[in-house]
């Protein structure tokens, strides 16, 4: 009987140990929270300052057009890929080819002037420049084609659209003003903003769902980078 009563009384202290720990966890995660501006802390931040968003700082940047592309090797210690004649007149000798997940990249050493025979396709030959290349097996990633220079551009997702406009939200002075704008060349990472926007512009890239022009908004983060 004895020893039931000090179980339980071990018990009880466990629990009250354990119920302690606990509180002390979720003050100081409240307290992390709120200092490094984490998600406990966003509605406590949203009412007092508005919606929070990140932001991109527009500037002219180079925009590279690219194409999804495998490589495979070709038997002469080197590498070769396989484009429509479609393809072939934008593909040119000393263009760039990046694996993805990987700082790898080949140049592009030749291009078939005519397509084969029998798949109608043309061979592109690569010589590795940069980076070493992993195991056996088609490598995949992308051929930069073309560079729009001096480009204005920003994540595509930043772009909404309300029948057949397209505009953005600029943070200006705290408040976040819908602009309306115009767009151009587009890749997998972004598009190109022709009008609409300027240098200096911190346009909404992300905690778009609930602006509304005019809204009251704070930066979350500093400035986001692509």
């Amino acid at each position: 009987m004895k020893e039931i009563f000090h179980y339980k009384r071990l018990t009880m202290y466990m629990l009250i140990l354990a119920t302690f720990f606990v509180a002390s966890a979720i003050k100081t995660a409240t307290i992390l929270s709120k200092n490094k501006g984490a998600v406990l802390s966003i509605p406590l931040l949203k009412k007092e300052n508005g919606i929070p968003v990140d932001v991109i700082k527009i500037s002219h940047r180079v925009f590279p057009i690219d194409i999804p592309m495998a490589l495979v090797e070709n038997g002469n210690s080197g590498y070769q890929s396989f484009v429509t004649p479609k393809m072939h007149s934008q593909i040119h000798k000393g263009q760039i080819f990046k694996q993805t997940g990987s700082d790898t990249s080949f140049e592009v050493k030749s291009v078939s002037l005519t397509p084969d025979a029998n798949a109608n396709l043309h061979i592109v030959d690569f010589t590795p420049i940069k980076g070493k290349v992993g195991l056996r097996g088609p490598i995949k990633g992308k051929l930069t084609i073309d560079q729009v220079r001096d480009a204005l551009w920003i994540p595509s997702s930043s772009v909404k659209r309300d029948n057949d406009t397209s505009f953005v939200y600029i943070i200006s002075d705290g408040i976040a003003k819908k602009s309306v704008v115009e767009t151009g060349k587009e890749n997998d990472v972004g598009i190109i903003i022709t009008k609409g926007v300027k240098p200096d512009d911190l346009v909404v890239i992300r905690g778009l769902s609930e602006l509304s022009d005019g809204a009251k908004a704070f930066i979350h983060d500093s400035q986001a980078r692509l």
